[in-house]
Parts: C-alpha cells; structure tokens; sequence
C-alpha cells in the first residue's frame, strides 16, 4: 500500500511538517497508518498533478492530551452543503473529478469509524480550491510512552 501511495504522490509535492520531539500518539499503528494512508490517498486522488499536499503533525497547546494531524490538498475542494455527506457509507459526491476517480465511498466512512474507535475527532474543512481533513488523537502520557520503551 505505501508503494502504491508513493507512485501516485510523484505528480504531486508533499510536504511533511512533523515537529522534533512530537508527543506520541497512544494508538494501534496499523490503525493509525490507515487513516493516515486513506486521507493521504484521497488528497492525492482528487487534487491536479503539480499541486502540493501537506501533512502537519503538532501538538495541541490548549489540549495537550492529543496529537493533531491534517492532510491538506489543493483540490477542487468540497461544496460547504456537501461537507455532512463526506462520512457517510457509500458517500461519494457528485463531481465531474469525483466520478473521473475510482471509490466506493466507504475510505472516509471507515477512516471516521477507526479515529473514533481509538478515542479521536475528525474533521473536515473545504474551499474551492483547498480541502484539510484534520485528525485529533490522544496522546501516549509518560507512563505509557515508558511501558512502550519497556515492552
């Protein structure tokens, strides 16, 4: 899947801003590279060649409990009356570059089930021309960031 992921990402620029000493998330990593992965892909899939991607990493000052991750695109961008309907099972929306692209309509459904499983928040904020799907997950404390060292 991430080779897959870095083909289609060549016709874009990515950008990754991580911060050095980020706190770590307290998830599954599997779960975690999912989500990741399918907002990734689909900033990937439904933005031009040659635009640029962005994935921030940060830490939250008012709520230092969780991690925040946003994947930012220069896409078409999502109609405000169609931002409710990006969740949904089978949600796809009816877009000349929507239909051009392959999909079930479940990735955001199953990527929204997954951060909420694991204790997280999702959102989603658009603009013609920009879409930034922005993910809040609790952080590991120090204990459990020691145990992980441990285990």
């Amino acid at each position: 899947m991430q080779q897959n992921l870095a083909d289609k990402a060549k016709k874009h620029t990515v950008i990754l801003q991580i911060p050095p000493g980020l706190t770590p998330v307290w998830a599954d990593a599997d779960r975690l590279e999912q989500i990741l992965t399918n907002l990734i892909d689909n900033a990937i899939k439904y933005s031009q060649a040659g635009t640029t991607v962005t994935i921030t990493a940060k830490g939250i000052q008012d709520t230092p409990e969780m991690v925040e991750f946003s994947v930012c695109d220069q896409g078409v961008g999502i109609p405000e009356e169609h931002l409710p309907q990006v969740f949904s099972k089978f949600g796809r929306l009816d877009n000349p570059l929507v239909r051009q692209t392959e999909g079930t309509g479940l990735g955001l459904y199953i990527t929204r089930s997954l951060v909420l499983a694991l204790g997280g928040q999702i959102t989603v904020e658009s603009v013609p021309g920009s879409t930034t799907f922005t993910v809040k997950l609790p952080a590991a404390t120090p204990e459990q960031q020691a145990a992980r060292g441990r285990g």
